[in-house]
């Protein structure tokens, strides 16, 4: 098994995403920001809106905690419809207002128009999928010098409060907020801060550089953030021995705990090996996160092989 990154890594890991992602959006020009990205319905902007969001929910609990309880009632609403409607058919009340562009931050909306297409909308069906949806609208209107103040100003301050969190409060059941939960390979606060904490805005670094046609230059920071993703495969996977090759700076990491190889290869599952998967290691990631990605090369028993690369990672 593949040891989960510490607390003071992972809050080292988050501070350094976030330095990585201001500066790839301090480079991106007036167009850039409504670019379409690879997550449904979403521009550059949506997704910077989303990570402020996450980062001032870790600051702020009682804003994450409004958000989640007006998200059950847009949920609760479209089950009983049986259709998706619109948030602001959904709610019965108005999502927090945003807070003053000195302190808080999200995404910048005006000529870009943001609101998400209908088929988008009938696909969010989790308390997740309408908190994320949230948090885009909420700062629908910040412009993009703004939101990146306000990402630069929560994001330290999440990441640093997520740190702050002692043990026993970590092992709180992230179902409890979220009902999906119970889906990851651990339902808990902890998984979320150690693990989903710098992932998910390293995924979404990856979504901006693929949508603005910028390279994604990977090194030792993202093998760290692809080995605590190989270690989610492990413990999800059941099936007979698969050697995983991940190739690429970012697949580097391997080496060192039971069950591994090196350099970019890994041993999932028990026994010897029946097949082979070669690919480079950001589009596995992309791959298993359910983004479009290049595909992989299997070798050996093809069928098991394949089944790997089924195996779906929480971003």
């Amino acid at each position: 098994m593949i040891a989960r990154t510490s607390m003071r890594e992972a809050v080292s890991l988050g501070l350094e995403e976030l330095s990585r992602t201001l500066e790839l959006l301090r480079s991106l020009d007036a167009d850039d920001w409504a670019r379409p990205t690879d997550c449904t319905g979403w521009s550059v902007h949506d997704v910077v809106a989303h990570l402020v969001g996450q980062f001032e929910g870790a600051a702020r609990p009682d804003r994450l905690l409004r958000r989640v309880r007006a998200a059950r009632r847009m949920k609760a609403r479209l089950n009983n419809e049986g259709r998706a409607t619109t948030i602001a058919d959904n709610e019965g009340e108005r999502p927090p207002s945003p807070q003053p562009s000195t302190d808080v931050g999200y995404a910048a909306r005006g000529k870009h128009s943001h609101a998400r297409p209908s088929a988008a909308r009938q696909a969010m069906t989790s308390v997740l999928d309408w908190h994320n949806e949230l948090q885009v609208r909420e700062r629908a209107d910040v412009p993009p010098a703004e939101l990146m103040e306000q990402l630069e100003s929560w994001g330290e301050r999440g990441i640093r409060a997520f740190g702050r969190i002692p043990a026993p409060l970590r092992r709180m059941r992230l179902s409890r907020l979220f009902p999906e939960a119970v889906e990851l390979p651990d339902d808990s606060l902890d998984f979320l801060i150690r693990i989903i904490g710098p992932r998910d805005p390293w995924m979404h670094r990856i979504d901006i550089c693929s949508a603005v046609g910028r390279p994604f230059v990977a090194d030792g920071h993202d093998a760290k953030i692809v080995e605590q993703v190989v270690g989610d495969l492990i413990q999800l996977w059941a099936n007979p021995a698969v050697r995983l090759v991940l190739e690429g700076p970012a697949g580097a990491a391997g080496g060192g705990s039971a069950g591994e190889v090196s350099n970019g290869e890994w041993v999932v599952g028990q026994g010897v090996p029946v097949a082979e998967v070669r690919c480079d290691a950001i589009a596995y990631c992309r791959h298993a996160s359910g983004r479009p990605a290049p595909g992989a090369r299997v070798t050996g028993a093809r069928q098991v092989g394949e089944a790997l690369l089924a195996v779906k990672i929480s971003f």
